[in-house]
């Protein structure tokens, strides 16, 4: 019986161990991230920096022209993404769920970089395929992609109701940080 329990306390420590081993690279990592939008916000408000979102125009999939100019007055969150890209994929249903919650307070759109109607065709099928709803736009022309200087994807910026820019994000967002960056915007 000694054995036994002795036994029984080695497994679950060895579970213990293992789940502390899986769990600390993505708390670490959300840590990090939350740590990237307090700064920021820390940063904008101790060097009173504002800076003003840029306008872009992009388009719907039924070719409706959206301008970021037009949006000014709601929170706004912009996020340039593509289908080919994993980590864009990854953060895709978190987006689907903040929409669908803060879709009436706040204005989203999720900026295809695709420039090719072969790309749209595929960012499209990616859509349908994961029954996002949410709205996407187009960069056509790469007026998004040059006002922003976007390099690397995906990357989101969350702008607050008087166009500026609050938060500036590079790399795939956790639900949390998600959620954080909105509070930011929508208070």
């Amino acid at each position: 019986m000694k054995h036994l329990k002795t036994i029984i306390f080695a497994v679950l420590l060895a579970a213990v161990l293992a789940c502390s081993a899986l769990l600390y690279p993505q708390l670490k990592a959300l840590d990090h991230q939350l740590d990237i939008v307090q700064e920021q916000q820390d940063n904008m408000e101790s060097e009173g920096e504002v800076r003003a979102a840029a306008d872009f125009t992009a388009v719907d999939s039924r070719g409706n022209t959206i301008r970021l100019a037009d949006l000014i007055g709601t929170p706004i969150v912009v996020n340039f993404w593509a289908s080919w890209c994993a980590p864009c994929q990854s953060e895709m249903s978190d987006f689907q769920t903040a929409w669908e919650e803060y879709g009436s307070e706040v204005q989203f759109l999720m900026v295809n970089v695709s420039d090719t109607a072969d790309e749209q065709e595929s960012a499209e099928a990616y859509l349908t395929e994961h029954a996002l709803t949410l709205p996407v736009y187009y960069d056509m022309q790469s007026s998004a992609i040059r006002a922003y200087s976007v390099y690397s994807i995906p990357r989101t910026l969350f702008i607050d109701a008087s166009g500026n820019i609050q938060a500036d994000i590079t790399g795939a967002l956790s639900a949390e940080t998600l959620t954080e960056s909105l509070t930011l915007i929508s208070q």
